[in-house]
């Protein structure tokens, strides 16, 4: 069963290493076996509370990318499940997050997700992050949050993960002054501290319609190519859909922006992976070989639960680097 909102998973049992080993043989058209391996080791090493769970894997024809995210969500007893591993090595890059949102409802509520995600090498995790939901309508019908409350939610939330405080400090307030350019119907979706890849930043991520996109990045002074961001967000989306995008925030706004995207359902009818392959340097069988991602297969240790798999891609930075393309295979069991 899944969230009538936004389709969120929420069956009877928590993602656990099971589902990562089923799933990755499935992994070789993006991946080494070295690689593999190590994820595989990493799934193993984790405590069995996630609720959604993702692989983030290159498109480039040479690049060897196996990364790691799993979510921890505010539903069932997901929070009661964690509460029992705040002091887990492989959680301390979100324990200063973990540790308040098991123990609060109320700050549940308002920050509803939250993401783990390493970055993989064949020995092991190299770099980690934590990121959170800050929009409270994400997985309820509760009012999305006012500019106000998000604000607040960015001053706790930095104040939390950024070192020192002077730094998150400053961080928040050009983080604020660029939410404050955002049309009024437009909710900050995540947050999260770069500090662990050694960047003195944030990553925000929000939904625009490209030509609110557009108008809020020269509102707000991005530096990065309205040009070619342009020509992008045609290829990805229609004028009247919402766009996702991922904006990086130091103590001044970064040149850096990811966008994004799904395939749709007929590749003779979709422009995106041609555009892949066109603009981001995609290799097209790594890109051909994603529609054979999605769909559903039983756990095979426990058939009375599914896995469902997804995938949406990532185009970036859209600065003087040359385009790269990322996709994302999402996986979460549901009761079969």
């Amino acid at each position: 069963m899944a969230n009538a909102l936004c389709r969120f998973p929420v069956a009877s049992s928590a993602l656990d290493s099971r589902v990562a080993v089923q799933l990755s043989p499935r992994l070789a058209p993006w991946a080494l076996n070295e690689l593999l391996d190590a994820v595989v080791a990493q799934s193993k090493s984790l405590p069995p509370v996630w609720r959604w769970g993702m692989f983030e894997v290159g498109l480039g024809a040479d690049e060897q990318r196996c990364d790691f995210m799993t979510c921890l969500a505010n539903v069932r007893e997901d929070a009661e499940r964690a509460r029992g591993h705040v002091g887990h090595p492989q959680l301390q890059v979100g324990r200063s997050l973990l540790e308040p949102w098991c123990a609060n409802a109320a700050l549940r509520a308002a920050l509803p997700l939250l993401w783990f995600e390493w970055d993989m090498k064949p020995s092991g995790p190299e770099t980690a992050l934590a990121s959170v939901c800050l929009d409270a309508s994400f997985l309820s019908d509760a009012a999305a949050p006012t500019r106000s409350q998000q604000v607040d939610c960015v001053r706790q939330v930095l104040g939390w993960t950024v070192e020192p405080a002077a730094l998150g400090a400053s961080i928040s307030r050009e983080v604020e002054r660029c939410l404050r350019e955002l049309p009024e119907h437009t909710s900050l979706l995540h947050l999260a501290s770069l500090q662990g890849r050694g960047v003195n930043a944030v990553r925000v991520t929000l939904g625009l319609k490209p030509f609110e996109l557009v108008s809020w990045l020269k509102a707000i002074g991005w530096t990065g190519n309205l040009g070619l961001l342009a020509v992008w967000c045609r290829i990805a989306t229609l004028p009247w859909q919402r766009v996702f995008v991922q904006v990086e925030v130091g103590e001044r706004l970064h040149s850096y922006l990811g966008v994004e995207t799904r395939l749709v359902h007929d590749p003779m009818a979709d422009p995106i992976e041609s555009g892949l392959v066109e603009y981001a340097f995609a290799d097209r069988a790594r890109v051909t070989a994603l529609r054979n991602w999605a769909g559903h297969e039983r756990l095979r240790t426990a058939p009375e639960l599914s896995i469902e798999r997804s995938f949406y891609v990532k185009v970036a930075p859209f600065d003087e680097r040359p385009l790269c393309a990322k996709a994302y295979l999402g996986f979460n069991l549901v009761d079969a």
